[in-house]
């Protein structure tokens, strides 16, 4: 999904750029845009932290974790 992002998006807590990718949080969800400021991973996580090394660590529903790549795609994440 890119495009840019319609309603409310709060800052306050989001992290800086990292890969040219930085999490924000739309309402409840967390998601990544990147410096144009369009949506590129769409808002679906409980937290998101900065890229590394073209992964990021989320928290994905039922408070698992996750790893996700670049493009949102899941990689690794702990068992249900």
């Amino acid at each position: 999904m890119k495009s840019a992002w319609r309603g409310h998006a709060d800052h306050s807590g989001d992290r800086v750029f990292s890969e040219g990718l930085a999490p924000v949080r739309v309402d409840e969800r967390w998601g990544y845009i990147d410096k144009a400021g369009r949506i590129v991973i769409s808002p679906q996580f409980e937290y998101a932290e900065s890229f590394f090394r073209g992964l990021a660590r989320v928290r994905l529903t039922n408070s698992r974790t996750g790893m996700i790549d670049r493009t949102g795609r899941i990689v690794w994440s702990t068992p249900e």
